[in-house]
């Protein structure tokens, strides 16, 4: 259980980051409105958000902290990075007083989303 859930968390987390880099391609015109990273669409961040929830309900907790490790790698507006922040307490809340009830998968996802809200 706990080599299954450190290989999602791994994977997640090298996935954000691997991949074959290509050189930038030149822009024809440089908008001085263009943000310099690109942000999600604020539908795609709310659902996936919303799929956190669900998968919580579902006991799905790997899952739900896979989600929320690959949306702390995304660049986020204000606004989304808001919603993400209450999403990632009621996250851990859930967990924590799941754990406290006594399941041992809450447990472990809560640990490794505990990790990720200290930066460790």
């Amino acid at each position: 259980m706990k080599k299954r859930l450190f290989s999602v968390f791994i994977a997640v987390t090298l996935l954000g980051g691997c991949g074959k880099k290509s050189a930038p391609q030149p822009q024809a015109e440089a908008s001085p409105t263009s943000a310099a990273m690109p942000t999600p669409p604020d539908a795609a961040v709310e659902a996936s958000l919303d799929d956190v929830q669900k998968k919580i309900q579902a006991q799905q907790y790997e899952s739900a902290v896979g989600s929320l490790v690959a949306l702390n790698a995304l660049p986020k507006t204000d606004k989304q990075r808001n919603e993400y922040s209450s999403q990632l307490r009621a996250a851990n809340d859930a967990l924590l007083q799941k754990a406290a009830q006594g399941d041992q998968q809450a447990l472990q996802s809560q640990l490794i989303l505990g990790r990720m809200l200290k930066g460790r």
